[in-house]
């Protein structure tokens, strides 16, 4: 049942996943009604004959639109609506089970025709098998060795329990083997499309069907630890039965907390991890307003006010140190410009500055230096991490800023030397290009941006 819960919410849009859930589904519900019908409850004798007849149906189903879905192969399925019809007004009949005086003659006659039915069902799922395998076992390699596999599953799983089981009670009301141990063989043919779907074989969702065998991996050990407490603390009778619940109850449920924590954690994120949830949502602002900057007026009025009030500290500055002993700083906020003049060495003296080196280039070093937050308080370890993203983005950015800066000095340069309006006229082509350059640099800086918040963010 959790698979084909698994396979209808993860793969909904796909007929096929449908019936392939429908087919899970029913087995599930065939093993949940056996021991009700093994103490004679009228409910469980209808459902496991009804999902028995239903079973093989709702495979030629998945079969039909599997093969449409992946091999593009269209087969005929006008029949499945007349064995649908049969199967809900052979259900009708059933509840006459309800009813003493026909109940006996009811469940007699019903029997033999689930039992018929089934047997029919698999073998005619059987031969259309065969039919695909023979007409397309040259054309689609990977149609063919999938027929095969579910061939094979089938003849081991199934066969057993119609061959010695179930045709020896329509013919003589006896049987060669109980169908209860032939049932343990019929778990293979779930645990074969189990596998089927972690490998990707059959639809891509191999990766979940992974994450949750893991988590339950996990969870043995805490189960396991739970269990023997409480085998220490309580001791009964009925000690071993109580400890089996505990065990796979746990075993599940830790299973399950495991595998929806990433699920459940996204999506409350703003509640569990608020200050989280904030600095990720203005690492992807200032990220994306990066990508558009080009002036250094700009990164002040876009990024740097920002990044002040994200943080919530009174001020904060982007200081560029020249190696010709020029300084130029960008400042907002209220901060002490004797402390920005020579930092960082002035910095020593003002211990609720942070100063965080940002560039090392040939030409010039770069700097971004925060003030005090407003609480007075020390930056947090997850507010530096923050940073530290900021500060790798902030050096791809000036490093854009600064070539363009350049770039605009010389063209500046290169014109002013011209020596005539028509020869200046000819450099106009020159600067267009430049242009066009610099605005695919941009875009190019905001993709990286963009690429590398997500990862950030994702991680």
């Amino acid at each position: 049942m959790a698979m084909a819960v698994l396979l209808f919410v993860k793969m909904g849009g796909s007929a096929a996943a449908r019936s392939l859930a429908a087919v899970f589904a029913s087995g599930g519900i065939i093993w949940m009604s056996y021991g009700a019908s093994l103490r004679g409850d009228a409910t469980g004798k209808i459902l496991i004959t009804t999902f028995m007849m239903l079973l093989p149906v709702v495979f030629a189903h998945f079969l039909i639109a599997f093969f449409r879905e992946k091999a593009h192969v269209d087969l005929p399925s006008k029949a499945l609506k007349y064995a649908y019809s049969f199967i809900w007004l052979s259900a009708l009949s059933k509840l006459f089970y309800y009813y003493p005086p026909t109940a006996y003659s009811v469940y007699q006659s019903s029997t033999i025709i689930t039992l018929t039915f089934f047997c029919l069902g698999f073998m005619a799922n059987i031969v259309l098998l065969a039919y695909v395998y023979v007409k397309y076992r040259k054309s689609n390699s990977y149609i063919s060795s999938v027929i095969r596999s579910i061939v094979t599953v089938l003849c081991i799983s199934i066969i057993p329990m119609i061959v010695f089981s179930f045709v020896p009670q329509i013919i003589n009301s006896s049987y060669v083997t109980p169908a209860f141990y032939l049932n343990i063989l019929a778990l293979l043919f779930p645990t074969y499309f189990a596998y089927l779907l972690s490998s990707n074989q059959i639809f891509n969702i191999g990766l979940v069907l992974r994450r949750f065998a893991f988590a339950t991996v996990v969870a043995v050990v805490p189960s396991a630890a739970l269990a023997a407490v409480y085998a220490f603390v309580f001791q009964s009778e009925d000690n071993l039965r109580h400890l089996l619940f505990i065990f796979f109850g746990s075993v599940f449920l830790i299973s399950l907390i495991l595998y929806s924590i990433e699920y459940v954690t996204t999506r409350l994120e703003s509640f569990f991890f608020p200050k989280k949830f904030l600095l990720n949502a203005a690492l992807k602002n200032i990220a994306k307003k990066l990508g558009a900057i080009s002036s250094f007026r700009e990164l002040k009025e876009l990024v740097l006010i920002d990044i002040v009030e994200t943080l919530e500290t009174v001020g904060g500055a982007i200081i560029f140190k020249y190696n010709d002993g020029m300084r130029e700083i960008i400042q907002t906020g209220d901060m002490d410009e004797t402390g920005l003049l020579d930092a960082p060495d002035s910095l020593a003296a003002f211990p609720l500055y942070s100063c965080l080196p940002i560039h090392h280039h040939e030409e010039y070093r770069s700097f971004l230096v925060l003030g005090p937050k407003k609480t007075n308080a020390l930056l947090g370890k997850e507010e530096r991490q923050w940073l530290q993203l900021i500060i790798s983005y902030l050096a791809v950015s000036l490093e854009n800023l600064h070539l363009i800066r350049k770039q605009a000095a010389k063209l500046k340069e290169l014109s002013a030397q011209l020596p005539d309006e028509q020869s200046a006229q000819d450099i106009q082509w020159f600067r267009k290009l430049m242009f066009e350059l610099q605005e695919e640099e941009r875009a190019r800086i905001a993709s990286d941006l963009h690429d590398t918040t997500m990862q950030a963010t994702m991680q």
